[in-house]
């Protein structure tokens, strides 16, 4: 999980892996809350590989 700063709201997010295609499987990708996002990734290869996850983050006076 990725975390935003204090006054700002996550609008957006994903994740990045270091592996070549078809060595990791996305399970689920979502906000979690107004301040943070999470991922969930398996790894379908034999190699070790590093998952980033990244929040876009924005301010705003109220999120729905």
């Amino acid at each position: 999980m990725t975390a935003v700063g204090i006054g700002t709201y996550v609008i957006g997010g994903g994740f990045l892996s270091s592996g070549s295609y078809g060595e990791s499987s996305a399970n689920s990708s979502y906000p979690d809350g107004t301040d943070g996002w999470k991922i969930f990734i398996d790894n379908i290869s034999a190699n070790t590989l590093s998952i980033r996850a990244y929040a876009i983050c924005s301010t705003a006076s109220a999120v729905h």
